[in-house]
């Protein structure tokens, strides 16, 4: 009898273990939403000012920009793939912001380009493929500018992230 006993008293500790375990991680887990200002079921932002948010997306970084344009260029990277997030003033039509855009890059060609579209190839030794997306609307003051950056060979792989992350920019 006492053998018994004995293996219920243990097997009841180790699930009374196992429960406060438990609950350790979900209060674990519970602190870090709060550290990170998100409460739970709140969708975190990787970024987010007066303008845009962007949603925490898979492999995503923000980059912590030391120039003198890091307000103006939020800078993300995901591997070798590159993205940067500005705004411009509506002060400028769309066509000249676009020209201005491809005479910035240099030497490329112009692979597709629609209304709020372009994409372009560099003539570099190293090749690099450029798709520029502008958010354009009637009530914001800005034009958003979101460009994607990315080795040419590595294009096509990268085209899931490069359409998840801008899947997760919200324009306010």
């Amino acid at each position: 009898m006492g053998y018994r006993t004995g293996l219920t008293l243990i097997v009841c500790i180790l699930l009374l273990v196992l429960g406060a375990c438990q609950n350790v991680r979900e209060q674990e887990t519970q602190d870090s939403q709060k550290a990170d200002g998100a409460k739970p079921g709140e969708e975190n932002y990787l970024f987010e000012n007066d303008n845009v948010r962007v949603k925490q997306t898979s492999g995503w970084q923000e980059q912590d920009s030391s120039s003198k344009y890091a307000k103006e260029n939020i800078m993300f990277q995901n591997g070798k793939l590159k993205a940067i997030l500005t705004f411009v003033s509506k002060d400028k039509s769309l066509e000249s912001i676009k020209s201005e855009l491809k005479l910035s890059f240099g030497n490329t060609e112009i692979v597709k380009e629609n209304e709020n579209y372009i994409a372009l190839l560099s003539n570099r030794k190293e090749r690099i493929r450029t798709d520029i997306y502008f958010n354009v609307t009637n009530e914001e003051e800005n034009i958003g500018i979101l460009i994607f950056m990315v080795p040419f060979g590595a294009y096509e792989t990268n085209q899931a992230k490069i359409e998840a992350f801008k899947n997760s920019v919200q324009y306010l």
